[in-house]
């Protein structure tokens, strides 16, 4: 098929994904086509469980959960920032649903909000990578 020779799955090569912000780069890496339907069906998967009961995901509070170091209770102290942030009011525990759904950290536990959040975004956060943008063109050449 003509219309597919230059697509990464024809040609066997994986590309990686840049997004160029004002003085950032953001690289994420190529996976193959059973990659991402693996993933899509843990994200399927999950999605239907939130159709039934509230899903512990609250997504900037589990993605910082992902990226601290350390063992669940450094992980969540990591994540309260994105929960509530008591001084400028942002967070989203400060989302009316999120409220009254889940107390922080009674209801982070390790099972359930920790569990989901690294089955979510630890495989995409393995193929992320950010740097400043003056970096750019050495990650290229690296090999990226």
């Amino acid at each position: 098929n003509v219309a597919n020779s230059g697509s990464p799955q024809a040609s066997g090569k994986q590309h990686t994904s840049y997004l160029l912000d004002i003085g950032h780069f953001h690289a994420f890496h190529g996976v193959t086509s059973e990659q991402a339907k693996a993933q899509l069906s843990i994200w399927l998967s999950h999605f239907q469980s939130g159709q039934l009961h509230p899903l512990m995901f609250i997504p900037r509070t589990a993605l910082a959960y992902v990226e601290a170091e350390g063992e669940h209770g450094e992980k969540l102290i990591e994540a309260q920032s994105q929960w509530k942030d008591e001084q400028s009011q942002l967070g989203e525990g400060f989302e009316p649903h999120y409220q009254r759904l889940f107390r922080f950290p009674d209801d982070f536990t390790e099972d359930t909000f920790g569990q989901i959040a690294m089955t979510l975004l630890s495989p995409m956060l393995s193929l992320y990578h950010k740097d400043k943008l003056s970096e750019l063109s050495a990650f290229v050449e690296g090999g990226a």
